[in-house]
């Protein structure tokens, strides 16, 4: 539970530099968190709780009862499913389903410590640099129990000027479901955000 709250973090708060762009590009969650919190105070209380379970979470063992004694190697801990939603006005924000199976791909890369950069993390982080044991793969089942792609496109003119304003457009369970939002701009000129 642990990696998969730090990996979903990890992926929604990545923070991204245009060549064009003179302004640093930051990741809004701390700012977001606070004005979530500042809403709903019981929002603090859930995630000290969630954040309990993932320290008291027993991943070694979990491990050994998959993979057992006779086998070396096990499918990923956690499936999660993913869903895309394309908040566009027609523009390149409305970008292709080819775009979000490589976004997945590189997520799965990345998260299985199979990319090919692997020799370039920095020293640092090499100790805690680690197969994560989850996958992502695009929704196959929307929340109502339809065959979906795991990608919901909207027109909106809220893309060019976005927040949580567009998670109302439309919003997949949470505790199903990992959603990312893609549009023009974020208002807040923020490169992504999320919440703990």
């Amino acid at each position: 539970m642990k990696k998969l709250l730090i990996a979903a973090l990890t992926i929604l708060c990545g923070a991204s530099i245009q060549a064009q762009d003179v302004d640093h590009r930051h990741c809004d969650t701390d700012q977001m968190w606070q004005e979530m919190i500042s809403k709903d105070p019981a929002a603090k209380q859930r995630h000290d709780a969630l954040r309990a379970a993932a320290s008291n979470f027993n991943f070694a063992k979990v491990r050994n009862e998959r993979i057992g004694q006779k086998s070396t190697t096990a499918p990923p801990l956690y499936r999660i499913p993913v869903v895309f939603h394309v908040i566009h006005a027609y523009g390149p924000e409305n970008i292709s389903k080819a775009q979000i199976e490589d976004a997945v791909n590189i997520l799965n890369l990345s998260f299985q410590k199979l990319n090919p950069d692997t020799g370039m993390v920095i020293p640092l982080f090499q100790p805690i640099f680690a197969d994560c044991e989850i996958e992502f793969a695009l929704a196959t089942i929307d929340p109502y129990g339809n065959c979906t792609d795991g990608i919901t496109r909207t027109y909106s003119p809220l893309t060019a000027s976005a927040g949580d304003n567009v998670k109302a457009l439309v919003d997949w369970p949470s505790d199903k479901y990992l959603n990312i939002w893609v549009v023009k701009n974020i208002a807040s000129g923020a490169a992504g955000y999320a919440y703990y």
